[in-house]
């Protein structure tokens, strides 16, 4: 299995898929109380990041998105809600575009359905100049101030610290075939509207990166759609947030499966 991935409690299946450029650890706030919850919580590392196998120079969206299939149909669910943040959200959208019926619901969180603009795709191409040249560390300077809001920074040093320390830990060749892959996804708005399964947007109301111009894209294009926009939180809702998000999640995981 080239995914390593973590399980935690039982019942219900839902799978959650990291953010960039960090691991499966960045959903430790939230795991313990959607276990206690009656939920099955599995925890990939993506393709190369955390304690995965690496994968090819570019890692596409689709690539990633067929290891985590196999990595969740090794645990035995038929069907499972998939939450996805930021990157999370793109490989999400691909696993939905290929795998339909292994979804009984999604939770979309701080992602867009857009392809890059030719403007990101030049930054993401400076990027992998800087870590090939500098280590992964050099995203805490460059990337990490923009990923978190303006209340954490005044906040939560301990947390941008923690997330300061997982972005240092992954390989660069990791970060750089991840980076590839985003810059060369495709759009995802065309699938929307063929999505059929409930759906929910989780996106900080003060993420500057995936502002809420593309939740709202989101939502209007997913017919059985909701979105809930959780003060004070930036990118990385989940981490800044875990108490209003867990609340926001675990009422959708209740909802979905008690309908199902």
């Amino acid at each position: 299995m080239a995914l390593s991935f973590r399980e935690y409690g039982s019942g219900p299946s839902v799978v959650l898929l990291h953010a960039f450029p960090l691991d499966g650890r960045m959903w430790e706030p939230n795991v313990e109380e959607i276990a206690d919850a009656g939920f099955s919580v599995v925890v990939p590392d993506l393709t190369g990041f955390g304690r995965s196998e690496a994968g090819p120079t570019t890692v596409g969206m689709e690539y990633m998105a067929r290891e985590v299939s196999e990595a969740v149909a090794s645990t035995g669910a038929a069907k499972s809600v998939f939450c996805g943040l930021s990157m999370g959200g793109y490989v999400l959208l691909r696993l939905y575009d290929i795998f339909p019926l292994a979804f009984a619901g999604m939770v979309l969180c701080d992602t867009s359905a857009r392809a890059d603009t030719d403007q990101k795709r030049a930054g993401r191409e400076k990027m992998i100049e800087s870590v090939e040249s500098g280590g992964s560390g050099v995203l805490v300077d460059t990337l990490l101030p923009n990923l978190v809001s303006d209340t954490t920074k005044e906040t939560n040093a301990a947390l941008t610290s923690k997330i300061a320390a997982i972005t240092r830990d992954q390989e660069p060749e990791a970060i750089c075939g991840a980076l590839r892959g985003m810059a060369s996804r495709p759009d995802s708005r065309k699938i929307l509207s063929d999505i059929r399964v409930p759906a929910r947007m989780i996106f900080g109301a003060e993420d500057q990166v995936t502002t809420l111009d593309a939740a709202k894209e989101l939502v209007e294009g997913i017919g059985s759609s909701d979105l809930e926009v959780i003060p004070g939180a930036g990118h990385f809702s989940s981490l800044e947030a875990p108490e209003a998000f867990n609340q926001s999640l675990i009422s959708f995981l209740k909802s979905v499966y008690s309908n199902s």
